[in-house]
């Protein structure tokens, strides 16, 4: 074990001072020479002699130092180092090879780096909170129907006392709601009604005033409300003395208790917190608001420990409840996680993230085969300086490294130009996101995470191995001793393409074109069903739209069906009483409403046509669809093909009336 450890400890001290090494391997077999030197005095030869036939019994004395170079392993590293300032030089010599190169390998990289840091901000965000690891979600999913259960405020009321492995447990239901503030301005907020526990669990302290407090829970405590950052600053001003302050979300006033940091906002894109108010007792089994449930492990509890006393409790009720909970199961996630499992085809939507990963990484094994055939086209040109060095005696592995390093130099290159733009790619990406859902995640961020990193790296070595190695098998075959003949004769040989490459060359070309054709269809698809050719010269610009919701203070107490029907009934009322009074300001030449406007993504309904053969995949099948205002198309100037426009006595609710394309 010493000796492991000089050995180590010799190896280190010449990675970090290799002349060091060199002059002590020189003074070690200067002291040998000099000792037989004095050896061979002592018999009677003079000094010069006795030095010369010292120095001859010895033998060569750099032989010794670059076996000792050897087991110290520097020699190959020396010899990497030189190969890398030769890849330096050929990119130098090679201007348009390495333009193009940078170019697609920057682009494969950086686009791959950029969707990964994408990809794991939102589904594998790292919350910014002390312990958040130990931060989980709890979902509880209908088996029969394969959707979770959003009525459980039966299970949570039970379920706080009693779970062991979670320490704290938290609920939240959603609250969009109109912030009127005391100039009397009115504008929508996301906000949750949330258990103070939640504050708790974060461990993030406010930025003025206090969090919620348990005893703010009690029904018929004073309504008191915590506000985000950027409430507090764009819609009261900053105001140091907000504490104490009122504001109304609805008809209901509340009173500001606390203000929180910019960094939060559990549990996800919210920034207004009042307190959920639960009564004590019995509550139906999956009736009510809908409502969420997360916590936090408790000290040594992992996710399995968690999991299997929640299907120990679920079992429990099952028994006890079998017509409602029979068929339901609790599942324990990383907090994150659990955020996507509720998502409406989440998980479709997680397989085509990562096969969308796939595609990034076929892109680039895809540019990095075309480059690889550039690069044999480039080595063809040094076929006689490779032939040499093999009839030298370097060996194909070492041919190989050399051609490998050139392309490591050209691939890294890449990696760094890729996550510069790849960074910038994913602000603006970003940016696009926050448009379409008015805020971020709280815990997303624009700088690339360590990992985005590796993984660039990962990508350049795996191009490298493309580019470098495999024009390197090809220019070190067997048949390099004939080339060298050859090259020294009357007719140069050279490097061939042959039967396989010619292959591979084809293939190549074949493989780019399908790529495009593929990635042109699917443009031109996405392109027509958002509507593109058919809304390019619509007037945009002469129109204006709104997004009107309502809030249901009077419907809390009713069953999910019911405040779904009674939604759209009042939603439908109040849009059309909204389009009305529009209708005569003199501004306006026209008002409607609809679920959808023109250019937007509709959503799938199961469509039959009645006594109409399915000659297309579209009949019995989802289409896109929505609802909208009679005077719908009027407003946008479409006209019909045939048939008639809807009439009012179309928007009765006994009355199924559709316009198809």
């Amino acid at each position: 074990m010493r000796s492991l450890l000089a050995h180590v400890r010799a190896f280190w001290r010449g990675l970090r001072r290799p002349s060091q090494v060199d002059a002590d391997m020189s003074d070690e077999m200067r002291f040998h020479i000099e000792m037989e030197a004095q050896r061979l005095q002592q018999r009677g030869l003079s000094v010069d002699e006795a030095t010369r036939q010292a120095t001859i019994a010895f033998g060569g004395v750099e032989k010794y130092r670059g076996a000792g170079r050897d087991a110290f392993g520097f020699t190959w590293m020396r010899g990497m180092s030189i190969d890398f300032k030769l890849g330096f030089r050929m990119l130098r010599k090679y201007p348009g090879l390495t333009a193009v190169a940078l170019f697609a390998l920057s682009l494969a990289i950086g686009a791959g780096a950029a969707y990964l840091e994408f990809v794991n901000d939102l589904l594998h965000g790292k919350l910014p909170f002390a312990e958040a690891n130990r931060i989980v979600g709890i979902q509880v999913w209908d088996q029969e129907s394969g959707d979770p259960d959003p009525n459980q405020t039966a299970n949570f009321v039970a379920w706080r006392d009693s779970l062991r492995s979670i320490e704290e447990l938290a609920a939240y239901r959603a609250l969009d709601r109109n912030l009127i503030t005391e100039d009397g301005r009115a504008e929508p907020v996301r906000g949750v009604e949330i258990s103070a526990a939640a504050f708790h669990i974060a461990q993030v302290p406010p930025l003025l005033g206090r969090p919620l407090q348990p005893e703010d829970e009690r029904v018929g405590a004073a309504p008191v409300a915590v506000i985000g950052y950027d409430v507090w600053t764009a819609r009261l001003g900053s105001d140091p003395e907000v504490i104490g302050k009122s504001v109304r979300l609805g008809k209901a006033r509340y009173t500001i208790v606390g203000v929180m940091p910019a960094t939060f906002g559990l549990p996800s894109t919210h920034s207004l917190w009042v307190p959920l108010q639960l009564s004590e007792g019995f509550y139906p089994r999956r009736q009510g608001p809908p409502t969420r449930m997360f916590g936090k492990l408790a000290p040594g509890a992992t996710i399995s420990t968690a999991q299997a006393e929640l299907t120990a409790l679920a079992d429990r009720a099952a028994a006890d409840f079998p017509a409602t909970d029979r068929r339901l199961k609790p599942v324990v996630l990383p907090y994150v996680e659990s955020l996507w499992s509720a998502v409406e085809d989440s998980r479709m939507q997680i397989i085509v993230f990562y096969s969308a990963n796939v595609f990034f990484i076929g892109l680039l094994a895809l540019c990095g085969a075309n480059i690889a055939t550039l690069v044999f086209a480039r080595t063809a040109i040094r076929d006689v300086e490779i032939s040499v060095r093999t009839a030298l005696g370097a060996s194909r592995a070492r041919i190989a490294g050399q051609l490998f390093a050139e392309a490591l130099v050209l691939s890294s290159l890449a990696a760094i130009v890729g996550l510069a733009v790849g960074s910038f790619a994913l602000k603006w990406v970003k940016g696009v996101v926050t448009v379409g859902m008015g805020q971020l995640m709280f815990w997303w961020n624009d700088r690339l995470e360590p990992e985005t990193f590796l993984y660039a790296a990962a990508l350049a070595v795996f191009a490298a191995l493309i580019i470098g190695v495999t024009p390197a098998l090809k220019a070190t075959n067997a048949r390099v001793q004939d080339r060298l003949k050859q090259s020294t004769g009357a007719t140069s040989g050279g490097l061939k393409f042959g039967g396989v490459w010619t292959a591979v060359i084809v293939t190549q070309v074949a493989v780019t074109v399908i790529f495009l054709a593929v990635v042109g269809m699917l443009g031109w698809s996405t392109y027509v069903t958002k509507g593109g050719d058919r809304t390019r010269n619509f007037p945009a610009r002469e129109y204006v739209a709104l997004r009107l919701m309502l809030e249901l203070d009077d419907l809390d107490t009713v069953s999910a069906d019911q405040i779904d029907a009674a939604y759209r009934d009042r939603l439908r009322n109040t849009y059309a009483e909204f389009a009305r009074r529009l209708s005569v300001e003199p501004t306006v030449a026209g008002a409607t409403y609809g679920t959808r406007l023109p250019g937007m993504n509709f959503r799938e309904m199961f469509v039959e046509i009645e006594g109409r053969q399915a000659v297309t995949p579209a009949y019995g099948q989802f289409l896109h669809a929505g609802s909208v205002g009679v005077n719908y198309f009027e407003t946008f100037h479409s006209s019909l093909v045939a048939g008639r426009l809807f009439t009012e006595a179309d928007s009765a609710a006994t009355s199924n009336v559709a316009i198809v394309d």
